[in-house]
This record gives structure tokens, C-alpha cells and sequence, in this order.
């Protein structure tokens, strides 16, 4: 036996014991991707999840002022509804209450500088909801109706201009 033959000889044996295409002494060839397409996949993958979080903040931001807007819209009712209940009524609970009485003789009541109140339409200091613009105007010196507009804005201690969101209502109140 030749030097030469001996790994022909042990060839013949493993291919006996391991036949070809068993893939236990020669596995198959296998694809795999690329450098490049890993690359692209990795960026094509960035670019949806970047979509995704952007669109994210926006509807947070959608929801935060439409939650915004309904409690305006809640204050603002509740502000209306007593002022119509008890137009005149200054003591006792309305003492501090942020749309003043409606007096017979003044034709037009505004505030100049906007009112900081809380959720429950009392005027506050500390931890504003609101900021409130009012203006109340009678129809006519001796009418009993009364125009009120109302604004309110929010973040409270913004100025009306930098204000991110405003709830505005314009109604009219019968007064006695």
C-alpha cells in the first residue's frame, strides 16, 4: 500500500459510514444574506419605527388637547349654568365665583387682565386650570337679557397669544 492511497482509502471508509448528502461530513451549502441586504433591512426597519414614533407624538399631542378642550367645555358650562341659576347672587358659594353678578345698571362688564380659576369656575392662584376672558353686555339698558362671551384658555398663565388651546362661547343669560 502506497503512502498515496491511504486517504483515498479512508475516504472510501467515511463514505461508508457517512454517506454523501447527509450533510454529517460534508454540509450542504447554505444561502445566507449579504452584508448589504442586512444594511438595507436594518435601515428600511429604522425608517418605519422613526414613522411610527413620530406619528406617536402627534396623536398624544391630539389627545391631550382635545382632553383640553372638553374640560374648557365642561368649566365653561358649569360657569353658565350657575350665573343663569342665580344672576344676581354675589354671597355664600358664588363669593368667589369667576363671572361676576350682572348688575341692572352697567351695560357692558369685562375683565381686563384674564382670570386664573380652577376646573370648579372659583377663582384661584395656586394651580390654574384656566385663564378666563369675559365680557358681559345687555341687549339694552333696561333689557333682561344679557350677553356673555367666555373664553378660556389654556395653559392658564400663558398670554392669550401664546395660549396652546382656547375653548370660546358666546351665549345670553336672562337677568330679573
Amino acid at each position: 500500500m502506497s503512502i498515496n492511497r491511504v486517504p483515498d482509502l479512508m475516504i472510501k471508509r467515511l463514505l461508508k459510514i457517512f454517506p454523501e448528502g447527509t450533510g454529517a461530513l460534508w454540509p450542504q451549502p447554505r444561502s445566507a444574506f449579504s452584508l448589504v441586504e442586512v444594511t438595507m433591512a436594518l435601515g428600511i426597519t429604522a425608517f418605519c419605527l422613526l414613522s411610527l414614533l413620530s406619528l406617536l407624538s402627534v396623536g398624544m399631542k391630539s389627545n391631550r388637547e382635545s382632553r383640553d378642550i372638553v374640560d374648557a367645555s365642561a368649566t365653561a358650562s358649569l360657569l353658565l349654568e350657575v350665573r343663569r341659576s342665580a344672576p344676581l347672587l354675589t354671597t355664600g358659594a358664588l363669593a368667589n365665583w369667576a363671572i361676576p353678578a350682572i348688575p341692572s345698571g352697567i351695560v357692558v362688564a369685562t375683565n381686563a387682565t384674564p382670570l386664573l380659576i380652577d376646573t370648579e369656575g372659583k377663582v384661584v392662584t395656586t394651580d390654574p386650570a384656566f385663564a378666563l376672558t369675559y365680557r358681559l353686555q345687555r341687549v339694552a339698558a333696561d333689557s333682561p337679557l344679557c350677553k356673555v362671551f367666555l373664553r378660556l384658555s389654556t395653559p392658564a398663565k400663558a398670554t392669550q397669544a401664546s395660549s396652546q388651546t382656547h375653548y370660546e362661547v358666546v351665549t345670553s343669560i336672562r337677568v330679573p
